[in-house]
């Protein structure tokens, strides 16, 4: 294909949809002076929208259907037309309506694509809609799947290739679009899986073709200045990433998994950050604590928690507060996650010899008032760090420990005299990231309460304030941000006295401690009264341990919680799988996008047959929607609910039926048959939808569900 072929293609499709509407009349004519991908693209970001939301728009607009799930293609239909000509125009069969074959099209409009998909089928067409960077990956998913493994390497064409640093931008900024910490490419059987992570959990972005993600892959290693062609062994690196008016360092790594695959991490630093203790989100008496510990002259103030638990924050916070011209700050840190000016930041290196302890050496020959260390994760680095805080130095530092004063035992296990401990530490930190309720669509915590919220009253005596819904703002998770909750213990002379004895069990310290020492659970209860989180979010955090010292802290005893599964701690953490089953046409591109959207993993069933067998291979489905047809009359939709339900009753799952618009009685007779499901008039609302798919997740709500309400 000629560039004037290309650019003449791209002019049509811009003529024929200024044509058909007003709100694409003022989209300048220069733009068709590109590929029609390019085209598309710039059309997209004029507009402000993504591509999938422009296929509709240009499909509302010029009366054709748009195609957007376009991975739930018929394979065998995707076969019978050769990849080049596919490629080339822009296309690819979707599947079979009476006598025509549905062609999901990046220009519908063009003549050519017309003829050349009627050649290659040998059928009737009828042409719908789909953005091109959508088709694409559909050709190399179902392409890659024909040729195989073996034939992987020739489907890494020039053209490909070249697409490839425009996948990577537009994948790095939806990342940041939706503020994630990380992004993951991790290789599965003949595709690939990139996931964010937000607000610490992982959500899944797109699933790739094979031969599309080793070329990712091979992108950012080598604009991170590593080397591409070694999947042998783990390397790290960096990149850049300008995001509008923020700039994100990238910090790169891959791990080899075998059979010459990789997986790729990034974590995503705002360069643009800036640190204070006014904005971690810690509670007011907390922030007291940790000022009253940081203006101790020496002493060692350890932060303790697992990865993730936004420690370094905390760190970086507090050294931001005694950052001034009078006060020398150097700091050892392994990377250096942050350059914050007026500080002496030192990155170690062990290749080269450079350990925290080496490091900590030397700093101290530097006359420093305060020090950070990255962490303490050896019996030297233990001992220099004590030594330095009884020489007169503030030290900061970290430990991988459940709790503040699970530190004790475990500075001992480094070695560590309990004398010396007893006269060094300062004071202990711990805390944990709860995800904060979205302040758009959070929902007054209302009698009947949910089974965690009226475990949680049990104990505290009081309910919870608010509870999540969902809403597009925080992708229909409910939540959006997160809060610190955090335990902080100052070394009491009591405490130092036990630990000069040789004391190291956290239960009698925290016995000895002159004042009641508010734990992880009790500060995470006063979070979930004040409606800032919920107490799923405590059981997801802390787990079933979470109930015992919430009883603790309030002196209750902990009700039966058995009929809490276990499930529902993690349930924030996974997908959520749910099976659209009835004529799949029928559900509207508005309803699949915003299911989408929320973060659902969509099945799909034609027939009574198929949702049977779905549900049984697919095992972690959990809601059922059945779209009922508007062509069949009252007592044809019976038999139908009828044979669904002879289908998938076994499973106990709650379905959502969507019923035909204009027959106000049909909900009765349904019900007259036996159905217990909710039930919601077409055309539905998808975020109504999106809801009550959470809601009967949620609350483990069974098939029964539409009688208890």
């Amino acid at each position: 294909m000629t560039l004037d072929t290309v650019i003449s293609g791209s002019t049509l499709f811009l003529e024929k949809i200024k044509s058909f509407s007003e709100e694409f009349q003022n989209l300048p004519d220069a733009l068709a002076n590109k590929s029609l991908t390019d085209t598309w693209t710039a059309m997209a970001t004029r507009l402000g929208v993504e591509t999938h939301v422009l296929a509709e728009k240009i499909a509302a607009s010029c009366g054709i259907g748009a195609e957007l799930n376009l991975f739930q293609a018929e394979p065998e239909l995707v076969t019978r037309v050769a990849r080049n000509i596919a490629a080339e125009y822009h296309f690819i069969p979707v599947r079979k309506e009476g006598n025509a074959v549905i062609i999901a099209a990046a220009n519908p409009f063009d003549p050519k694509v017309e003829e050349a998909a009627k050649f290659a089928l040998n059928s009737e067409i009828t042409l719908h809609i789909a953005p091109p960077d959508v088709i694409e990956l559909a050709q190399a998913k179902f392409y890659s799947e024909q040729e195989g493994r073996k034939n992987a390497a020739a489907l890494k064409s020039p053209a490909m290739e070249a697409g490839i640093p425009k996948l990577a931008g537009q994948l790095m900024h939806k990342a940041v679009e939706h503020r994630a910490s990380d992004m993951h490419v991790q290789p599965f059987i003949g595709g690939a899986t990139v996931r964010i992570r937000v607000d610490g959990l992982l959500k899944r972005m797109v699933l790739l073709p094979e031969s599309v993600a080793d070329a990712l892959i091979r992108f950012f290693k080598a604009g991170s200045k590593m080397d591409p062609t070694n999947h042998r062994i783990p390397q790290d690196g960096r990149m850049n990433l300008e995001d509008g008016e923020h700039h994100y360092d990238l910090r790169v790594s891959t791990l080899p998994l075998g059979e010459q695959k990789e997986k790729l991490v990034i974590r995503f630093l705002n360069a643009d950050a800036t640190y204070s203790l006014d904005s971690t989100g810690l509670s007011l008496q907390s922030m007291h604590t940790l000022r009253s510990m940081a203006s101790n002259p020496s002493g060692v103030v350890l932060l303790c928690g697992p990865t993730g638990s936004g420690k370094t924050t905390t760190l970086y916070s507090i050294l931001a507060e005694l950052n001034n011209e009078k006060t020398s700050i150097t700091t050892i840190e392994n990377p250096v996650e942050y350059r914050i000016a007026g500080l002496s930041q030192t990155e170690i290196n062990e290749a080269s010899g450079l350990t925290f302890a080496k490091a900590l050496r030397s700093i101290l020959r530097q006359d420093p008032d305060v020090i950070l260390v990255g962490e303490i994760r050896d019996e030297e680095t233990a001992q220099i760090a004590m030594q330095a805080a009884l020489t007169g130095h503030l030290l900061f530092s970290t430990l991988h420990t459940n709790s503040a004063l699970g530190a004790i035992p475990r500075l001992m296990d480094l070695g560590v005299q309990p004398v010396i401990l007893s006269q060094a530490l300062a004071g202990l930190v711990s805390q944990r990231l709860m995800r904060r309720l979205c302040p758009d669509c959070r929902e007054r915590a209302r009698k009947p309460l949910r089974q965690d919220e009226e475990i949680f009253q049990k104990i505290t005596r009081v309910a919870p304030g608010y509870r999540a819904a969902g809403c597009e703002s925080c992708g229909y998770t409910g939540y959006k941000g997160r809060v610190v909750i955090s335990e902080m213990v100052e070394i009491t002379p009591a405490i130092a006295s036990l630990i000069a004895k040789g004391e190291s069990d956290p239960a009698l310290l925290l016995a000895a401690a002159d004042e009641k020492i508010m734990t992880l659970a009790g500060d995470a209860s006063r979070r979930i009264i004040s409606g800032e989180t919920t107490p799923a979010e405590g059981l997801r955090v802390m787990g079933k341990q979470f109930w015992h010292e919430l009883a603790t802290e309030y002196g209750t005893s902990v009700p039966d919680v058995s009929g809490i599964r276990q499930s529902s701690a993690n349930a924030a953490s996974k997908e959520t799988h749910i099976l659209l089953a009835g004529d799949n046409s029928a559900f509207s591109t508005e309803l699949i996008s915003t299911l989408e959207h929320a973060w659902l993993k969509l099945h799909f069933a034609a027939t009574p047959e198929d949702a049977n067998s779905e549900l049984q291979h697919h095992t972690d489905i959990e809601f059922v929607i059945l779209d009922l047809p508007d062509s069949l009359d009252d007592e044809a939709i019976l038999d139908y609910v009828s044979d669904y339900r002879v289908a998938m009753a076994w499973s106990r799952l709650p379905a959502l039926l969507l019923l035909p618009e204009g027959r106000p009685d049909l909900e009765n007779k349904i019900r007259e048959e036996g159905a217990t499901s909710k039930m919601i008039t077409k055309p539905e609302n998808p975020e109504e939808v999106v809801f009550q798919i959470n809601k009967a997740v949620a609350e483990h709500l069974d098939f029964r569900w539409g009688l208890s309400e």
